[in-house]
């Protein structure tokens, strides 16, 4: 065990080269969140004529995709950020790394589950996405093989939302009231993880899961200022709720332009 250990010690921390962190809204974020987003697209028009089984095949791939570069980024961090000491702040349960675990569940799920995963990806996925590249202060980072991976990571968010609305649209709200549920209790699982990682962190750096952990003020801009003034249990609601509220408007978009083009199969 102590070869492995030395073995990928030495190998991520060769990985480990730095240069000077990006600028937020300086070119690099700009021209990679438009390649992101760009990317995507292509690849989602490319796979448009596939059936609805092999689509469900492509989401699979992607969540293993994700998986194995998730290994990659925790190694990477274990070994070159947190110094082989465990941050619970880097645990993989962010709204954003919801498709990781959905896409290599779908072949598991059947009927309204099935439904609600495709359209949670399409809606939520999507909509963290956008707003992660729009804002992406924790992917901005003096190490670029961490930096890219982020931008990577939420290209195939896009990608694999825009494939799971084309199997299952986003028509009216009663659509997204199942997708909306299983962000509750995806949330309700992420706050069990903020407790149990804030009393095991002692000293270190807390958990903050889908941002709303009851043990920080939130940094993210509108929400922070409303923590601030009104406690972190109402900003948190009122986080949750605008997540609900604008996924939705993404999804339903995002569907309407779809089957005006006939892209949608369902």
């Amino acid at each position: 065990m102590e070869v492995l250990t030395e073995i990928l010690r030495n190998l991520f921390r060769g990985m480990a080269y730095t240069w000077e962190a990006p600028k937020l809204f300086g070119w690099f974020h700009c021209t990679m969140s438009a390649a992101m987003i760009l990317a995507a697209i292509v690849l989602y028009r490319h796979d448009l004529s596939l059936t609805a089984e092999k689509k469900k095949k492509r989401l699979f791939t992607a969540g293993a995709v994700l998986a194995v570069s998730e290994v990659w980024k925790q190694l990477f961090l274990w070994f070159n950020v947190s110094k082989e000491v465990y941050s619970w702040w880097y645990f993989p349960f962010q709204l954003c790394s919801m498709p990781m675990y959905l896409c290599l569940l779908l072949p598991l799920c059947r009927r309204e589950m099935e439904t609600a995963v495709l359209r949670f990806l399409g809606s939520c996925g999507i909509f963290a996405a956008v707003c992660a590249l729009a804002f992406p202060v924790d992917m901005l980072r003096i190490w670029p093989l961490l930096t890219l991976h982020g931008f990577l990571w939420h290209g195939i968010m896009i990608y694999t939302g825009l494939i799971a609305l084309s199997l299952c649209p986003v028509r009216k709200w009663q659509d997204h009231s199942h997708t909306v549920l299983l962000l509750l209790v995806l949330a309700c699982a992420a706050e069990i993880i903020n407790s149990v990682g804030t009393a095991a962190a002692g000293s270190g750096a807390l958990p903050d899961m889908f941002y709303i952990s009851p043990y920080i003020v939130t940094q993210q801009p509108v929400f922070h200022d409303i923590a601030v003034r009104f406690g972190n249990t109402v900003e948190i609601m009122v986080y949750l709720t605008a997540v609900a509220v604008f996924s939705y408007g993404t999804g339903r978009s995002i569907s309407l332009w779809m089957e005006r083009r006939g892209h949608a199969d369902s």
